[in-house]
């Protein structure tokens, strides 16, 4: 719970994400919080916790706060002015506000460069999807399909947002109702298989 608090108050204090290591502290904060808060309510009761467990729940709460701040630039920026991508990548990348601030109110042809920064970002944000798939065994049986639907579900925003040539400066980007009916397809066929 204090985690959470402390999330919100970076967001309030306008909390300046420097590297990589600033963005997972914010992200695990605001929304690895939440998975461990829900954890003991969506385990077996014969289940014990441990440290792996509930890093993985909190892994899953930073891929998708990460997955968020990927899909959300535009709107962050117009509408709180906020840039939650790291310093150090935006200039390794050769990415500033201005360019920013200008694919946020204008519709255009994305840069390369973007692209890059956003495929880097992606890449590191999906690698923490994974570590929830060996704990599925010890969730309850009407938790199994909703937490790995929703990571599929988060993780496919991905694939959206390419398919709009990377815009997620003036449109917000999510799964189409055919792709979440697969998505939840793939995850029962992978329960099965546990």
């Amino acid at each position: 719970m204090l985690k959470q608090i402390q999330g919100q108050r970076m967001d309030i204090l306008g909390y300046k994400v420097v590297d990589m290591a600033d963005l997972v502290a914010y992200a695990s904060n605001v929304a690895g919080s939440v998975g461990e808060m829900l954890l003991p309510l969506l385990v077996n009761e014969a289940t014990e916790i441990n440290q792996a467990m509930r890093q993985a729940a909190i892994d899953l709460g930073i891929g998708m706060q990460l997955t968020n701040i990927l899909r959300d630039v535009g709107e962050d920026y117009r509408e709180r002015q906020r840039i939650y991508l790291p310093k150090t990548l935006l200039d390794l990348y050769g990415v500033d506000e201005a360019m920013i601030k200008q694919l946020s109110y204008k519709d255009g042809a994305i840069p390369q460069n973007w692209i890059d920064l956003w495929e880097h970002l992606y890449q590191i944000a999906d690698q923490y999807y994974y570590s929830i798939e060996p704990f599925l065994k010890d969730f309850s049986q009407a938790a199994q399909l909703p937490i790995l639907t929703s990571a599929y579900i988060y993780h496919g925003i991905g694939d959206a947002v390419r398919k709009a040539n990377y815009n997620c400066f003036t449109q917000r980007n999510y799964t189409s109702s055919i792709e979440r009916a697969r998505l939840i397809y793939q995850a029962k066929k992978m329960l099965k298989d546990i």
